[in-house]
């Protein structure tokens, strides 16, 4: 599949079947949108009496409800997973030619739905390993040439060791992108393994590792351009919300319903986006295979079945 093909095949997987791919995610996103908004809401009034009183014990209170930001991180993370294994088989069932309805999709799905869930925890918790790796590995010795720096006698010195400090930095930076990338092609075709070929979450990881091998700067591309793609679609509705906030704005009473309102909007903007997200890395994962494994006479096989 080329490119086009990929991007034409993800939109029109969506139109055939929009109950289905949006209705999941509008539902899904929605959960997720109340407990974002309910943290963020909490947060926001906990920060305002905080900073109108002065009293510590205020401060603390609002910094333990912005940890609900974790919360919701990962709530975001474990929806994510949970629609991208669900729209693996809706898209499969768009390329045979069929069109599954959502208790169907749901009743093929959920013997997958812990697979899929220990999965997106295994890469998270490999994702954590090696991004502490890196940051061991740079800022250890960021801060000895701080050390040296904020010690030197002379300016010539310490402004050589604030621009090495500065060099470690962007190398750092630069190191965290690479990691980020490789697991992110690596592992881009994880869930599509656990849904649609049956995989444990260790095989499913092993499979993305395997398909992905010999293609990963076709594979990295191609995830840049659907990530522009779908970062340009989020920009364009995130402007239209935020006029519709800023007229709201002027007639709030509340700066937390404010906050929350919007956190809640943000997470259905992202149910717009994540279907065809899903649908554009199993149209990878299936061109993978048939580039590897001769896939496609099979799907003919299958689709002259429907």
């Amino acid at each position: 599949l080329t490119v086009g093909e990929l991007f034409n095949g993800a939109f029109q997987a969506v139109r055939v079947n929009p109950q289905t791919m949006f209705g999941f995610a509008f539902a899904i996103m929605a959960v997720v949108g109340l407990v974002q908004a309910f943290f963020a809401s909490s947060s926001t009034s906990s920060l305002t009496r905080a900073m109108s009183s002065g009293d510590p014990q205020e401060l603390f209170d609002s910094l333990g409800s912005s940890m609900g930001s974790l919360v919701t991180s990962g709530l975001t993370m474990l929806a994510t997973a949970f629609l991208s294994g669900m729209l693996a088989l809706t898209v499969w069932d768009a390329v045979l030619g069929r069109k599954s309805s959502p208790a169907d999709a749901w009743h093929r799905f959920s013997p997958r739905f812990v697979p899929v869930l220990l999965a997106t925890f295994l890469i998270g918790i490999i994702e954590f390993v090696l991004i502490v790796v890196v940051l061991l590995v740079f800022m250890i010795p960021f801060f000895l040439v701080l050390v040296n720096a904020a010690s030197a006698r002379s300016y010539d010195s310490a402004g050589a060791g604030i621009g090495g400090a500065l060099s470690i930095l962007f190398l750092m930076i630069v190191a965290l992108i690479v990691v980020a990338c490789f697991l992110a092609v690596k592992f881009a075709f994880t869930s599509s393994a656990v849904v649609l070929e049956g995989l444990g979450p260790v095989d499913a990881l092993k499979r993305s590792w395997s398909l992905s091998k010999g293609s990963f700067w076709r594979i990295l591309g191609r995830i840049w351009l659907i990530g522009i793609v779908t970062g340009l679609i989020s920009g364009v509705l995130g402007a239209v919300v935020g006029a519709i906030l800023g007229v709201g704005a002027n007639a709030a009473d509340s700066v937390g319903l404010l906050v929350a309102f919007s956190a809640f909007l943000s997470a259905l903007l992202s149910a717009v986006v994540i279907p065809v997200q899903s649908s554009f890395y199993t149209l990878m994962y299936l061109d993978e295979r048939m580039r590897k494994e001769n896939l496609a006479p099979m799907i003919a096989q299958e689709a002259s079945r429907a």
